[in-house]
């Protein structure tokens, strides 16, 4: 991941000693084992230590550590020597400020030699530290308390060792596994956080060295009309840390300040990008040098896959091992921002089917909502609760007074619905004067209802008003195209049959002519005129302002 710069910068063995720079960069917790079984005379013992970063602050996290392991058998017959090392899982929870740490799972691949009988031949095994581990370890918020446990498993007896190094503080946000922290976030702008690191062992003598590099950034990007990645530029810290003990002794440590965007696109509902990067302005034992127009920080990156939804989290680990140096690597790449529409119903539920309301409206909006890579969740208000949402309609059964001749409004153009207008509409003006459509009709046409109180067409009748004010509040504006929501009137064709009218006024209906506007408002959260009601206030707006 990183470039040939970075591994020289190693090669100097610059700063502190494996485990006291863990001290300096973040809290951590260190996982020693230690377990013996005697069986039919040969003698297994296993030693296992861990090392499980837990970031700074006090939030739960699920991450991953680093675990080396070795495993020996003794007998007078046999013998055997195995190695390994490779990560694990772990989870962190906290409670009065005590920490909850538990291993969730790992794989740690061992190899080596079996020696029995004058003979010597390769072997190799696995162990899963998760096996015997307790569950839920209490530590004291105090750095280097210890927890010990005992262990009785599977034939094997012995101890588990826990140990905090550092201190968790208060109101610090990024760490390995709770990056980003706002459930929310205000904007339609998404945030890539990076943060992680990387341990170095070098044992090739004469050259005996260790060290531990740390990253942490975040950027913001939004998706365009075509789904691809409009990224800024985001701050970016790198720290770099070594020590040698042979062949000469050194420590050396550094940081350095850089910036972090992505270029990509979305896929298949999956954010797939490049990092890129640079650093600025590096801080040095002697003093601060700026890298003049940046060094790059990742070269040649390989393309990153995150599932493109809110706290979405892709856990980025590797092990190299070259001439005896060994690189592990654990990156926590996240993504935060609005992957939610909510559309409050307010006062739906005086409606004879609100939930065929609401469950069509769903259904008219999915499609868009899709597209918009959005998850649309549409909220009942019954005025018990008031619920906070994107967009809002608000439903009456007040019935502002109507001139003779004067044509009935469905909808205001802010997301306030007349319920019963769509209940008493009728073919022609029903018993007022002027006839709805100012043609002269025959008087039982007039006061014929289009709708029964219980029929279903009149519910989705309802819903399509509804879809038509969401439209506004996207930006679209009326228009005259058959079968588009937003759609005014009623055509002539189907003025002078019940059915006909009913089958029209109930019909689904899409957003064929401002579709791209529709999904781009719902992408970048452009809503206009949707107003965020009192939802304890049920009176009606006296003054309408347009005809569906």
């Amino acid at each position: 991941m990183f470039n040939k710069y970075t591994s020289a910068i190693f090669c100097l063995l610059i700063s502190l000693c494996f485990f006291d720079v863990y001290a300096q960069q973040e809290p951590y917790v260190i996982v020693e084992t230690i377990l013996e079984t005697n069986r039919n005379g040969i003698n297994l013992e296993i030693h296992a230590t861990g090392i499980a970063p837990i970031g700074h602050d006090k939030s739960s996290s699920t991450a991953s550590g680093t675990m080396e392991v070795n495993s020996n058998v003794i007998s007078p017959q046999v013998n055997a020597k195995l190695s390994g090392s490779g990560s694990f899982t772990y989870q962190t929870s906290f409670d009065s400020g005590d920490i909850t740490f538990e291993i969730l799972h790992g794989t740690i691949k061992l190899t080596g030699y079996l020696q029995a009988m004058g003979m010597k031949e390769k072997m190799g095994d696995e162990f899963d530290p998760a096996a015997c581990a307790p569950v839920n370890v209490i530590l004291k918020n105090e750095n280097g308390f210890q927890s010990v446990h005992h262990i009785d498993y599977a034939g094997f007896k012995g101890k588990s060792t826990y140990t905090l190094k550092g201190q968790l503080k208060e109101n610090e946000k990024l760490d390995l596994g709770n990056i980003g922290s706002h459930p929310n976030p205000p904007t339609c702008d998404w945030k890539l956080y990076l943060s992680g690191y990387q341990t170095h062992k070098i044992q090739a003598p004469p050259i005996i060295a260790s060290g531990i590099d740390s990253i942490k950034g975040e950027a913001t990007f939004t998706i365009d009309e075509l789904d691809s990645i409009d990224s800024n530029e985001g701050d970016m810290e790198y720290k770099f840390s070594s020590s040698c003990t042979s062949p000469m002794p050194m420590e050396t440590h550094y940081s350095c300040q850089g910036k972090i965007w992505l270029t990509g696109n979305v896929k298949d509902d999956t954010l797939c990008f490049i990092p890129k990067s640079k650093l600025t302005n590096c801080d040095f034992d002697k003093g601060t040098e700026s890298m003049g127009n940046g060094i790059q920080f990742f070269d040649g990156a390989q393309e990153i896959r995150i599932p493109f939804h809110n706290g979405a989290v892709f856990n980025q680990t590797s092990t190299l091992s070259i001439q005896g140096q060994t690189t592990q690597t654990n990156w926590v790449w996240k993504i935060e921002g609005r992957d939610t529409i909510t559309v409050v119903l307010i006062n739906a539920d005086i409606l004879k089917h609100f939930s065929v309301v609401a469950e069509t409206i769903r259904l008219g909006m999915k499609e868009y909502c899709e597209k918009a890579h959005k998850e649309l969740n549409i909220v009942i208000d019954r005025g018990i609760i008031a619920y906070k949402g994107d967009l809002y309609l608000r439903y009456f059964r007040d019935l502002p007074a109507l001139a003779p001749g004067e044509e009935a409004w469905f909808g205001n153009g802010d997301g306030s619905i007349w319920v019963t207008w769509h209940e008493d509409l009728r073919l022609g003006g029903g018993i007022r004067t002027g006839g709805y459509f100012n043609e002269p009709t025959d008087y039982i046409t007039q006061i014929q209802r289009v709708f029964e109180p219980d029929d279903i067409e009149l519910a989705k009748f309802i819903r399509n008003t509804s879809l038509h004010e969401l439209g506004h509040m996207l930006g679209c504006a009326d228009n005259n195209i058959d079968g588009d929501i937003m759609q005014t009137g009623i055509p002539k064709r189907v003025r002078t049959s019940k059915e006909l009218c009913k089958q029209f006024l109930s019909q689904p209906l899409k957003f064929t002519k401002d579709e791209k506007l529709v999904i781009r408002s719902l992408k970048e959260c452009r809503y206009k005129e949707s107003n965020d009601f009192d939802t304890t206030d049920k009176k009606a707006n006296p003054n309408p302002k347009e005809s569906k």
